[in-house]
């Protein structure tokens, strides 16, 4: 499934090239011109980006780990075969973009442990937490201004700049505040 915080980082990317260059520069250390495309799902990549000398992948990985392939494992290798060999062989053997440089990032919340080494082509890819993405979204709030859904997007990254992943424990808090109020209704509303 397509998650719904890469595809809105995909829209604000696209509609303000020059803040997508400058998180380029800030977040992935690369440098990319303004005049860049983005793809979404392009051959299974969350989003291909690319210049007249990039080719940037992005997976996201939120409440996903890491996909394996069942194609071909290397019996001399400890490594699994995964999606993120296939991403990184396809940048850098298509036609369109085998000449550029190629970049590959993991998007993902700061809860999310991935460890790359256990991953074939793992190398290639550098993690981004959400947090840095979130904090870069933040400081540069202003050049969104006006731009609709640009709050609702930072709110809904917010919850992944965490150290562990809360939902049990936000619904667990819910379901205790629910029992607190039942229990008042029950006794009449007197003070427990």
């Amino acid at each position: 499934m397509f998650n719904l915080i890469i595809q809105s980082a995909a829209y604000f990317f696209d509609i303000n090239g020059e803040t997508f260059s400058r998180f380029a520069r800030e977040v992935l250390h690369i440098e990319v011109q303004t005049d860049f495309t983005i793809e979404r799902e392009k051959r299974n990549i969350d989003l291909l980006i690319s210049d007249k000398n990039n080719a940037v992948v992005i997976e996201n990985k939120i409440k996903s780990s890491i996909n394996g392939i069942d194609d071909r494992h290397d019996i001399y290798s400890d490594q699994v075969q995964s999606q993120l060999k296939k991403y990184y062989q396809f940048v850098t053997s298509d036609d369109e973009y085998r000449n550029k440089t190629a970049s590959c990032f993991i998007f993902s919340p700061n809860y999310n442990r991935i460890d790359l080494s256990k991953f074939s082509c793992g190398e290639k890819y550098t993690i981004v937490y959400y947090r840095e993405i979130y904090n870069f979204f933040v400081e540069n709030r202003s050049l969104y201004d006006g731009v609709l859904y640009f709050d609702d997007f930072i709110n809904a990254m917010y919850k992944h700049t965490k150290d562990y992943d809360n939902d049990l424990e936000e619904e667990m808090q819910r379901r205790f505040q629910n029992t607190i109020c039942n229990a008042k209704k029950g006794y009449g509303g007197h003070q427990l």
